[in-house]
């Protein structure tokens, strides 16, 4: 519906389905607590929900578990479906993006 609505490009859908074709189910419980906290960052290392979000592409290790533009927008498109959500409002205003030089891989 994201894709529909133009609030995400085809690339990223197909990148999203493809994260949803081999996230382990899981991983679900991680990604609800993430959508839930402000920045999407948690210091959790042990919580095997996590590593399965990690291994799904939708999270990356950096100062805690960030969760990456990916899985910010497979969280609220996804699991909240909740297309009120802009995905530029995270990339603008997230601690790890910011000041990234290459932000090539992001979600447009």
């Amino acid at each position: 519906m994201a894709h529909v609505k133009n609030m995400l490009n085809w690339d990223d859908l197909l990148i999203l389905t493809a994260a949803l074709d081999t996230m382990n189910l899981k991983a679900l419980p991680a990604l609800k607590a993430f959508g839930k906290i402000k920045d999407y960052r948690m210091n959790i290392v042990s919580y095997d929900s996590v590593f399965f979000l990690l291994a799904s592409g939708l999270a990356i290790k950096e100062s805690g578990t960030l969760l990456n533009s990916y899985g910010v927008c497979f969280y609220h498109y996804g699991i909240m479906a909740d297309f009120t959500y802009n995905s530029n409002f995270h990339k603008n205003n997230s601690p790890f993006y910011k000041g990234r030089a290459n932000t090539k891989d992001l979600i447009d």
